[in-house]
């Protein structure tokens, strides 16, 4: 029993120095990636104030800048404190402002990425219940979107500090099966590798 029991700690200690690290990575990823989104929200909401564009395109042709388009000076500035925050590790903060951000402005374009937002600061503030609900509610949303993959792979983060080992798989599986070619999916396969391990 008692080599049992030190099994299972080793396997649960290995999922853990395997999750710091993805986290360590995916922190300074998401360090570059919302300094980008915030610099590239900076420059619309400047764009929007000295009139180089409408606050909204009602009759935007189709193509990448629709989404810009249609993103009004308060969207974006409202969007990217909350970023700015979530960036200098004030989760709490970020949280607010992405909550206040939703109730706000429910049809802006930015709800996706501000729901993912959410999620991302909640498991920062180990509220790993009300991520892994932001998560899922993101993916029955949102399945098509750029950030579904990193979304499911904080949603089986969330899985695993809550002890759903068989849905945290099945959440994997679910992302490597589905999205075999994103950034993430390099992280999911080592993550399932280390729960497959765990008897």
């Amino acid at each position: 029993q008692i080599r049992q029991d030190v099994a299972q700690l080793k396997g649960d200690l290995e999922v853990v120095t395997h999750q710091l690290e993805d986290m360590r990575t995916k922190q300074g990823a998401s360090y570059t990636d919302l300094d980008t989104r915030v610099r590239k929200l900076e420059t619309l909401a400047q764009s929007v104030t000295s009139g180089q564009m409408p606050v909204s395109s009602p009759n935007a042709g189709s193509g990448a800048g629709d989404t810009k388009a249609d993103v009004t000076q308060q969207e974006a500035s409202a969007f990217a404190e909350a970023e700015s925050l979530n960036q200098a590790g004030k989760y709490k903060e970020a949280f607010n402002a992405y909550d206040a951000f939703l109730k706000s402005h429910a049809g802006s374009k930015l709800v996706p990425d501000a729901l993912y937002g959410m999620g991302y600061t909640q498991f920062a503030l180990k509220s790993y219940k009300s991520s892994a609900a932001t998560q899922q509610k993101f993916l029955d949303s949102y399945a098509s979107h750029a950030l579904a993959p990193n979304a499911m792979l904080s949603l089986a983060n969330s899985q695993i500090q809550l002890g759903q080992i068989p849905a945290a798989k099945k959440t994997l599986k679910d992302l490597i099966a589905t999205y075999p070619s994103a950034e993430v999916t390099p992280s999911a396969l080592k993550r399932l590798k280390v729960l497959e391990s765990i008897k």
